[in-house]
């Protein structure tokens, strides 16, 4: 990743999307780049099993991506409710199946410290959509919004 620069994941010329972070009432918004599909996410070498180069670059972005917005950490020790909601834009296929989608979604959840365990005791459910064509703009990178809630 060069300096200044966003992994080419972020978006085509590796700059990074607009981004925003909102909470309130135990509510917190941020969001994050598209994922890899969870089909791409694991690799095999000799020494076992391990994130490959695109999952790698995709937290990268996502860390990036939350670190800018004020995403906190350690935020929920009870049971939340996960809403994830695609804003269409440059590196989506409509017709990627939505089942790959929140697998590396919910272990940067763990990772960055929002979420204890993403396990049923700690995520009681989870949603996830399309946001409005309204929000969409021409050239802009597609995001996932994450909106997550006491539940």
């Amino acid at each position: 990743m060069g300096k200044g620069k966003a992994p080419k994941v972020c978006s085509k010329n590796g700059e990074l999307p607009k981004v925003g972070f909102a909470h309130a009432a135990g509510m917190i918004s941020f969001f994050l780049p598209i994922p890899p599909s969870a089909n791409h996410i694991w690799r095999v070498g000799r020494n076992g099993v391990f994130l490959s180069p695109a999952a790698r670059e995709w937290r990268q972005c996502a860390d990036l991506a939350a670190t800018i917005q004020s995403v906190p950490r350690n935020c929920y020790a009870v049971p939340v409710v996960v809403d994830f909601e695609i804003i269409h834009g440059e590196g989506f296929r409509r017709g990627r199946d939505l089942n790959n989608l929140p697998k590396l979604l919910f272990d940067w959840l763990v990772a960055w410290g929002i979420l204890i365990d993403d396990s049923w005791e700690y995520c009681h459910a989870y949603t996830i959509g399309f946001g409005p064509l309204e929000w969409t703009a021409p050239g802009n990178p597609a995001v996932v919004a994450v909106t997550i809630y006491p539940g």
